[in-house]
């Protein structure tokens, strides 16, 4: 069965603060949708122009390693990280609990490894949202 494990890396002073990722199915299979959902709390409103760094490594193999606009990102634009927010807010994140949905298609050709995915948030500023290390391990499928 394939595991799956997140930690959150990130400051207890991070404008973002998260509280539990939930994973449906628990286990995720290649060829399934498999969907996140996050559930965080906003300490500091976020503005346009906070982005995410996303790296994807299969051993000390950089397979991805992008910056996107986190608000393109809830918007649409780049279906490769297909996030929204469940509120359907537009703009502007601001204080209180958010929840957000990560719905993902994995790829039937995913091969038996073991990924580790880090996610590093950031604001317009380049001052620090949050942080997430998860790994994901595909060779006991």
């Amino acid at each position: 069965m394939t595991t799956w494990r997140y930690t959150d890396i990130g400051r207890d002073t991070d404008p973002l603060i998260i509280n539990s990722i939930t994973a449906t199915p628990d286990a995720p299979q290649p060829g399934s949708p498999w969907k996140l959902a996050i559930n965080a709390t906003v300490l500091e409103t976020i503005k346009e122009g906070a982005y995410l760094d996303v790296t994807v490594k299969l051993g000390l193999i950089n397979l991805l390693q992008k910056r996107y606009d986190l608000f393109e990102c809830l918007n649409g634009k780049h279906p490769e990280i297909p996030l929204t927010l469940d509120d359907k807010q537009v703009g502007p994140i601001e204080k209180g609990k958010v929840d957000m949905t990560l719905a993902l298609n994995l790829k039937r050709e995913v091969p038996p490894a073991k990924f580790k995915i880090l996610v590093g948030g950031y604001s317009a500023e380049e001052d620090d949202l949050f942080s997430i290390d998860a790994t994901v391990d595909f060779t006991t499928t």
